[in-house]
């Protein structure tokens, strides 16, 4: 009887590394809180790419959202969904109640009535390794570098629509609005729009 012997060789590579830093979130609509519906809204993009424009893979990805500078954990309190503390919140995670995800839009309604600005932050962990992206602030405008109002040297603090009720709305709404633009000197401007 014959004895074949069969040598398999192995060749091991390094795949190359790439920054698996995410890009920055863009926030598309904002909403301030409004005491009367008890509630703001914030709808934002979370690519599912590094800086170099790889691929991420999105349950390893996570967001964090800042009121000011401060990171905000999600509790039952305010969350009835929300099972236990949550600070790194998942990419897919959708409760159908307060998160909402369609592919890269998540839309989140918030209860903080205190604050001057709001953030979102992606996030990336790769094992041992956490790789994050700029924080990302709106103060109520869509965020785009342009943050000053042309001819003046006043900073745009924020900028909200109501309806005609005085009732806060959001981009989705139709009818006539009333824009309000708040200064940082806290000069206001309001103007009447038909959306």
């Amino acid at each position: 009887m014959k004895k074949t012997l069969l040598l398999i060789s192995a060749v091991l590579c390094q795949l190359a590394a790439f920054a698996q830093t995410p890009v920055d979130p863009t926030i598309s609509s904002f909403t301030d809180y409004y005491a009367l519906q008890g509630y703001g809204e914030i709808t934002f993009n979370l690519p599912a790419e590094d800086t170099d424009g790889n691929a991420l893979e999105t349950e390893n990805l996570y967001y964090n959202i800042y009121f000011d500078d401060n990171v905000y954990t999600f509790t039952n309190d305010w969350y009835s969904k929300v099972t236990d503390d949550m600070t790194d919140v998942p990419y897919s995670y959708s409760d159908n109640l307060d998160f909402f995800v369609i592919g890269e839009k998540h839309d989140l309604f918030f209860y903080v009535e205190d604050y001057t600005r709001v953030g979102v932050q992606s996030i990336y962990k790769d094992g041992e390794d956490i790789y994050r992206s700029s924080i990302v602030y709106s103060d109520g405008s869509v965020v785009n570098g342009i943050n000053q109002v042309s001819g003046n040297s006043q900073k745009v603090a924020k900028t909200f629509s109501t309806d005609i009720l005085g009732r806060r709305v959001d981009a989705s709404y139709h009818g006539i609005v009333m824009q309000t633009t708040v200064y940082d000197n806290g000069e206001r401007h309001t103007v009447k729009v038909l959306k």
